[in-house]
Parts: structure tokens; C-alpha cells; sequence
């Protein structure tokens, strides 16, 4: 097993470059956005690979012969390593909040610690009303009899769609 500093397990995963990374959200974004692509980051900013020909025998008449077509790579090593690098930082989101758990779970940002400068509130609630709507639906769904046993494995989605005028409501 390899060892880093300390007799540690060596730690994967570029964590210099993932620090750059937390440090720079246009960075990640771009990053995220590439790999959901299925490419390579200076692929998705429109880097295109170059192709280079060397001959290497000639006719006696002075025309190619053969010849050695090599394309660049697009995934050289430092696309691999921001690849690599985005995998380790996301690696340390806290996957209840979103947030790094380096700063969550730093003592000087936490809320109950005196000595800290900084400290974690909760920001909202924010209601979403697709979310709501859904949540009526499956209550009704679970009220009626006839329907209530199939529940568990509904699937709801929620569409936007126009409301009706209030002078055509239906009056409860």
C-alpha cells in the first residue's frame, strides 16, 4: 500500500487540485457540466485534437511512402487530474446540507462554540409548490379506499399549466 506523510494511507484523488477546485464554483461548474457530456474540460471549451502526419519512407520518385498519422489525446494527464480532482472534492460535500464538510464541520464555524467568528443558520424554509402539489395529490390518494393500497409504488409528477379564470371556479 502506498503511504503518504505520517505512515497514512497516500490519500487519491488530486487533493491540491480539489482545493483549487472548492476555491473557484465557475471551475466546478464547468467541470460538471463536461462530465455530464461525456468530455474532457478543454474538450467542452471547444478544444478540438490536432492530427500529425510524419512520413517515414519515401518513393525514389520523392512521393510519401508511408507515413504516421497521431492524433492528440483529449484526456492527457491533466484533464485526468481535474476529473480525478472533482471526484475527491465532491467526495467531501455533506450529503444532507451540500455544503464541505471542511467548513461544516470546522469548530471555528460552529454556532454553539464562543470563540468562533462564524457560525451555521438555517436559510428558508422554501416552499415549493410542485413539491406541494404532489404532496396533495398522494394524500388524496392515500384517503381513498379504492386506490390507497397503490400508494407505495406511485409515481406523481407535477405540471405547470394555466389557472382558470376566479369567475370560473368551481364555488366549495
Amino acid at each position: 500500500m502506498d503511504r503518504g506523510r505520517r505512515g497514512e494511507p497516500a490519500r487519491r484523488g488530486h487533493p491540491f487540485l480539489a482545493a483549487r477546485l472548492g476555491a473557484n464554483p465557475e471551475l466546478r461548474r464547468r467541470l460538471t457540466a463536461a462530465r455530464q457530456l461525456g468530455a474532457s474540460l478543454k474538450r467542452f471549451d471547444g478544444w478540438e485534437p490536432r492530427q500529425y502526419t510524419k512520413v517515414t519512407a519515401w518513393t525514389d520518385d520523392g512521393r510519401p511512402a508511408a507515413w504516421v498519422t497521431r492524433t492528440e489525446p483529449e484526456w492527457d494527464s491533466r484533464e485526468r487530474s481535474l476529473m480525478l480532482a472533482l471526484q475527491h472534492w465532491e467526495g467531501g460535500l455533506c450529503r444532507r446540507c451540500g455544503h464541505h464538510l471542511d467548513e461544516t464541520m470546522d469548530p471555528a464555524n460552529d454556532q454553539d462554540n464562543p470563540e468562533s467568528a462564524h457560525g451555521w443558520v438555517a436559510d428558508g424554509p422554501d416552499e415549493c409548490f410542485a413539491c406541494k402539489a404532489l404532496h396533495r395529490a398522494e394524500e388524496r390518494q392515500q384517503k381513498d379506499e379504492s386506490t390507497a393500497h397503490l400508494a407505495s409504488y406511485s409515481i406523481w409528477s407535477a405540471v405547470l399549466v394555466a389557472k382558470k379564470p376566479r369567475s370560473m371556479r368551481r364555488r366549495r
